[in-house]
């Protein structure tokens, strides 16, 4: 019969693996839970075992006598006589050694072997109390199960190929989108636009509201750019870029005209905000944007008091949607309320919007803040808000986003001012 080599991967933690050596006539087989190689002649019956010191990888029959078997502290010689290994370098350096790969998994080269998995079986139904005929039928069931676990290693890598492919390009996406953002902040590729914020009662500009622009590629929406930011750990930086950038234009506005900037919870508890606007905080108010959840109520209260101290107002955006719930104004007790553009939208034929916004006006009151109106776009939303008492207001009638300040605050109410605002 053919030599058939054995190739055996510990790993697997199956009892046995046989392997036929013509030259000797004996079956040769490893107990990887003892651990130890036997040794059987089918002719005599007589078997063999030698102990072996640790988990054995494969083995090898030697041409001059012995095996090379692979522990886990390398491959060694093992002398069939004296039972003594001998540490090897590598079965290479052993001329004649036929050792099995435990890379190569299990028993590929058995089908081309002499001995096929019929012949196994037919040679295990002659007489099942033979010995070596219990082996052959050890050798088909450990074959069996040791090529199913071949299909399911090969397919398990490929599925962790399939995912560390996933995780490089994810990763590699995420490399290009934050080099896009550092360069965009490299750059300062961004632009304020402003929108006033007026006296309902007396078409007065108040306020403006900073809002940016970006110039860097690709074009998108500054939200998208916002989004992408915080995605890749720059947020806090590009709204601070926004933030100083803002304050580079306070100097535009006449002196009774305060800046609002918009700015998120996280950024608001970062020290570089308060030494920004340190110096112009009298004229500045900071609008919470609530698109988060805040976390850190206690950190942000004490940021904010030291944001108050130096002047600084605070406004609450969107209320009356998202995060911005009554609970939360009444944890920041803010400067003023900002009612959010879809309960301002249609507020002229929708009672229940009336009905809100007066009980937020009169709320407003009592916390002792005021109440300004987002996203005014028709003559009717003024009048109904003026006769809300909702003091202030911004939004498209009013005034569009403009990169002009003069433009847009029309020299306090000067003939060039838009009909619209002095109505």
């Amino acid at each position: 019969m053919a030599d058939v080599e054995c190739v055996l991967d510990a790993r697997a933690e199956l009892g046995e693996c046989p392997v036929w050596s013509a030259h000797e006539e004996a079956l040769y087989w490893v107990d990887i839970r003892a651990p130890a190689l036997h040794r059987l002649h089918p002719g005599s019956g007589a078997t063999r075992t030698w102990a072996l010191p640790s988990r054995i990888g494969s083995f090898g029959l030697r041409d001059g006598g012995g095996a090379v078997v692979a522990l886990v502290d390398g491959f060694h010689l093992l002398d069939f006589d004296t039972g003594a290994l001998t540490f090897l370098t590598g079965p290479e350096r052993v001329p004649g050694t036929r050792t099995g790969v435990a890379d190569q998994l299990f028993f590929d080269q058995i089908v081309e072997a002499a001995v096929s998995d019929e012949g196994l079986r037919q040679a295990a139904a002659v007489n099942p109390e033979d010995k070596f005929e219990l082996v052959f039928k050890n050798l088909l069931e450990t074959r069996a199960l040791h090529l199913a676990l071949q299909r399911h290693n090969a397919e398990l890598e490929a599925q962790l190929a399939k995912t560390a492919e996933r995780e490089r390009r994810l990763a590699q996406e995420h490399e290009d989108r934050r080099a896009r953002v550092q360069q965009l902040l490299d750059n300062q590729d961004i632009t304020m636009v402003f929108q006033p914020i007026v006296d309902l009662l007396s078409s007065r500009v108040v306020g403006v509201e900073a809002l940016a622009r970006f110039t860097a590629k690709p074009q998108r929406r500054p939200d998208e750019w916002f989004a992408e930011a915080a995605a890749v750990g720059l947020g806090i930086d590009l709204e601070l870029l926004a933030v100083s950038s803002c304050v580079a234009h306070l100097d535009q506005l006449p002196a009774d005209t305060y800046l609002s900037i918009n700015v998120s919870p996280r950024t608001a508890l970062d020290p570089r905000l308060t030494e920004t606007l340190r110096s112009r905080a009298a004229r500045v108010v900071l609008e919470l944007t609530e698109h988060a959840p805040v976390d850190q109520y206690d950190h942000l209260l004490a940021a904010f008091e030291e944001l108050r101290n130096a002047g600084v107002r605070i406004a609450v955006d969107d209320a009356g949607s998202g995060y911005a719930s009554l609970q939360h104004i009444l944890r920041l007790s803010p400067d003023i309320i900002k009612l959010d553009i879809e309960l301002i939208r249609n507020i002229d034929t929708d009672a229940a919007r009336q009905s809100l916004a007066a009980a937020l006006v009169l709320f407003g009151d009592k916390i002792g803040a005021t109440i300004t109106a987002e996203g005014i776009e028709t003559d009717e939303e003024l009048h109904t808000l003026r006769r809300l008492h909702v003091p202030y207001g911004q939004g498209y009638y009013l005034g569009r986003p403009d990169h002009l300040p003069q433009r847009i605050l029309c020299a306090q109410q000067s003939e060039s001012c838009p009909a619209s605002v002095s109505r």
